[in-house]
């Protein structure tokens, strides 16, 4: 059974796929914006990385919303 965490990190994911497609970019534009690597990027996404705050920060501008609008994925 997944806890908290791992149920937060995939809709944080899919939030982030979801913001990054709306805008039309590519895992790669997005890890250029934010001066990252795509595979940082793609673990984000398939929830298997924990982002820290600064990332956060980083892809809440790359994708021109507030951290909290990001984060928000109803868990």
């Amino acid at each position: 059974m997944e806890d908290q965490k791992d149920i937060f990190l995939k809709k944080l994911g899919d939030r982030i796929v979801a913001l990054r497609k709306e805008r039309n970019l590519s895992q790669s534009d997005l890890a250029s914006l934010m001066d990252s690597e795509k595979p940082h990027i793609r673990k984000l996404e398939k929830g298997k990385r924990n982002a820290t705050v600064s990332t956060l920060l980083k892809l809440s501008n790359s994708l021109g919303v507030s951290v909290s609008e990001l984060v928000d994925v109803g868990v």
